[in-house]
Order: C-alpha cells, then structure tokens, then sequence
C-alpha cells in the first residue's frame, strides 16, 4: 500500500493469518477505484466488484454465503 497526501493510493492487498489472499484492491484519494476483491481463507474468490470514486458501480462475481 502507498500513501499520497496521507490518502491510501495505489494497489493494496491484505492477508489472511494463514497467508492467503483475504482483499486485493486499488484506492484513489483514499477511495476504492477500480476493481476489488474479496477471498476466502481458502483462496476462493468471494465477491469482485469495480469501484469508481468509492462507488459500486458493477457487481462482476458475487458468491457470498446468503
């Protein structure tokens, strides 16, 4: 993760405690924008969707627990 005026801004991504991808995503001025990720603690993907200025603009894979 970088920072730019004190704003998260570039790609970040977290993990899980067991090494895993947990989020992947990209920020702007602190927001999300672009597309972001979400995973299990097993490495599938949970959810993606596209962001722009923090906004969901589109929902591309959504397979949360309902």
């Amino acid at each position: 993760s970088s920072y730019k005026k004190g704003k998260l801004d570039g790609n970040e991504i977290i993990y899980h405690s067991n090494g895993q991808v947990k989020t992947e995503g990209s920020y702007k001025n602190g927001r999300k924008d672009g597309r972001y990720k979400i995973f299990s603690r097993r490495g599938q993907l949970i959810k993606e969707e596209i962001f722009k200025d923090g906004k969901s603009v589109k929902v591309v894979v959504d397979n949360s627990p309902r």
